[in-house]
């Protein structure tokens, strides 16, 4: 997935577009990826700060090609990073990291967001109207040590002062490919 994305972010840079699946030399081994479905994040990074990131929290395309293809140009298009524009001379220094969810359980707020370990879990939480949702992906920053500073992130993600009891909450496990 890593070597399609790195496809996808070339492709887009030359041609000012989306690739469609059949710009991309896909591997036979990763032929499977067009039969899967699963929801993605991607992240990239240059000098080890996050540049660009995008994800989404459900399956919205047909295969596991088109969720990279739509979430790795949406995270070069990404508005909380417009002053980060990408150069072709720059595509040596981006490392890529993408997660896949591989398992989801909902938190009843009784169980507690703070109990969540940082380093393994994502977390997701979205206000049950809809209008407001935040993800945390495992070891994307310094700053979570502890499962108790999801809160101060949320928080800040969210624009207000995250209390777990209005919030569907769910805890997520991954799997991460990086190329680093």
């Amino acid at each position: 997935m890593i070597k399609i994305t790195h496809q996808i972010i070339n492709f887009y840079l030359e041609n000012n577009k989306n690739p469609e699946i059949s710009n991309l030399k896909i591997a036979e081994n990763n032929k499977k990826l067009l039969e899967q479905k699963t929801w993605l994040f991607i992240t990239l990074y240059k000098s080890w700060k996050v540049f660009w990131s995008s994800g989404s929290v459900k399956e919205n395309k047909e295969n596991i090609i088109l969720e990279l293809i739509n979430n790795t140009i949406s995270a070069l298009k990404d508005d909380r990073f417009k002053n980060n524009k990408l150069k072709k001379e720059d595509l040596e220094k981006i490392k890529i990291r993408i997660d896949t969810v591989e398992w989801k359980k909902q938190i009843k707020w009784k169980d507690s967001i703070t109990k969540i370990n940082p380093a393994k879990s994502w977390i997701l939480v979205i206000k049950p109207d809809y209008t407001k949702i935040a993800v945390i992906l495992p070891k994307i920053s310094k700053n979570i040590a502890t499962a108790k500073d999801y809160i101060d992130i949320l928080s800040s993600k969210l624009g207000e002062k995250y209390k777990e009891k209005d919030y569907i909450n769910y805890e997520l496990l991954t799997k991460q490919y990086t190329d680093s």
